[in-house]
């Protein structure tokens, strides 16, 4: 059968069809590809690093963090500072949000 009459009577786009049939050719499936990506965290390999920031500033916040990251060229959302070490179950609950609280920010 034709790509175009499959279409028809799936009433669905021939283009459709037109794709399906060309990932089943390129990898031996018609399903949908996988969403998304199952990458590391860019804070992942900088995590000694980090971790000696917070030991010469136990008051270091999230912002603080972004901003150090930041001056060494790891563009990262504070959110993601803060669900990194939340995964790992480490120092997440001891970092402030409260950028005034800290008095250390200065030394990167």
């Amino acid at each position: 059968e034709s790509c175009r009459s499959v279409a028809k009577q799936l009433r669905v786009a021939a283009s459709s069809v037109i794709k399906w049939v060309r990932r089943r050719l390129d990898t031996g499936s018609a399903g949908p590809s996988r969403m998304g990506s199952r990458r590391a965290p860019k804070v992942a390999g900088r995590r000694s690093w980090i971790l000696e920031r917070i030991k010469a500033c136990p008051a270091v916040t999230l912002s603080g963090l972004q901003d150090w990251l930041g001056g060494r060229g790891v563009a990262v959302s504070v959110a993601s500072i803060w669900r990194w070490p939340n995964r790992r179950g480490s120092f997440g609950h001891r970092l402030l949000t409260d950028r005034r609280s800290a008095t250390c920010m200065h030394h990167v």
